[in-house]
């Protein structure tokens, strides 16, 4: 999967008052050019900066990253206002959703403007196939080191995102801004059934979760938490469903689940808590489905306490210790109708395990 740039030529022309760089990769089919102009002792010492880069692969410089066809091109040239200004553009020739390790952007483009003292990027746009979803503006302080910016979404199709999505329309606000010490960010999108609003914030060493709420007709979860990223690195976070149906974001079988999800602990030096829900009046396709629960790990191979779940006629029930000496740990199932859960399920089955 290596994404070489085959031979590259360097040429440095000129002196110590204005030089000019070029950088030439020698690729077939694939033209990947950078040109600089530099006036090494002035105040903005870039004057000119043009770049023409085909088929680049994010996945090639980061295994984590999705995977693309990019093209950039740039050409940022300095006014007489000694500011560097020019748009640049970003192509995207394989787009496809998250979900199957792509990117699905088809084309960001922007006016930059690079001075001693900010870097911006005006008139942001980009697009999903040939829609225009998000627009706005960003803008980086180098004396200050903070940043913001505020982006207005337009009519997206969450299922261009992930494809397993159901298909919308939000449109909204997207704020973010911060410094060295703290940053923020906050998310307000909606169409006609569908509403998610969040607010993260970064202070210092602590992340929070100050929100977090989606809705769609009836169907709402709510959340908030906390983490702090010191030597334990410990973390809360809280949960809510109400006459929440799963079939109203993903393709599942029609719900109405009501439940309250708490899980705390730490995650150094390796992760540890408690895990508790309470399940009540809720309904998985046309069954009930009722449970309560409390369980304290450590590690992923220590486990202690009692979880139950009812859906229809279908019972599940684990209780034990797990992970040390001397322990028993039980699993029981009695589950005659499968079906009744959904997901393609079908059949029954009855098991009792005890592993000591």
């Amino acid at each position: 999967n290596a994404d070489p740039w085959g031979d590259t030529q360097t040429t440095i022309t000129g002196n110590l008052a204005q030089m000019d760089i070029q950088i030439h990769a020698t690729q077939p089919a694939v033209k990947r050019d950078l040109k600089l102009q530099l006036q090494p002792f002035s105040t903005d010492p870039v004057t000119q900066f043009h770049a023409v880069l085909e088929k680049l692969n994010p996945a090639t410089l980061l295994s984590d990253a999705p995977h693309a066809s990019l093209s950039v091109f740039a050409n940022l040239t300095q006014n007489e206002s000694g500011q560097l200004t020019g748009r640049i553009l970003v192509e995207n020739h394989a787009a496809t959703t998250m979900n199957d390790g792509g990117l699905p952007f088809s084309a960001i483009s922007t006016q930059a403007l690079i001075t001693s003292e900010v870097f911006k990027l005006q008139d942001i746009r980009a697009r999903i196939a040939t829609d225009e979803i998000i627009s706005g503006n960003l803008i980086w302080h180098w004396k200050e080191k903070s940043a913001s910016a505020d982006l207005l979404v337009s009519k997206l199709n969450p299922r261009h995102i992930d494809s397993r999505i159901r298909a919308a329309r939000v449109s909204g606000q997207i704020q973010l801004e911060g410094n060295t010490q703290t940053q923020s960010a906050r998310v307000h999108l909606k169409d006609n059934s569908v509403s998610l609003s969040a607010a993260v914030m970064r202070s210092g060493e602590r992340i929070t979760l100050e929100k977090f709420n989606l809705q769609h007709s009836k169907s709402q979860l709510t959340g908030q938490g906390k983490l702090d990223l010191g030597n334990e690195q410990s973390f809360e976070l809280s949960g809510n469903l109400a006459s929440f149906n799963i079939a109203d974001f993903i393709q599942a079988p029609d719900s109405n689940l009501n439940a309250m999800i708490d899980l705390s602990g730490k995650l150094s030096p390796q992760i540890s808590g408690i895990l508790s829900y309470t399940i009540q009046k809720s309904r998985l396709a046309k069954f009930p489905v009722t449970g309560t629960g409390q369980i304290a790990f450590n590690g992923l191979d220590q486990f202690k306490g009692k979880a139950e779940l009812t859906a229809g006629s279908n019972h599940f029930i684990a209780q034990g210790n797990i992970g040390e000496s001397g322990n028993a740990f039980q699993l029981t199932v009695n589950a005659p109708s499968l079906a009744q859960i959904g997901f393609g399920l079908a059949g029954d089955l009855q098991a009792h395990f005890t592993l000591n």
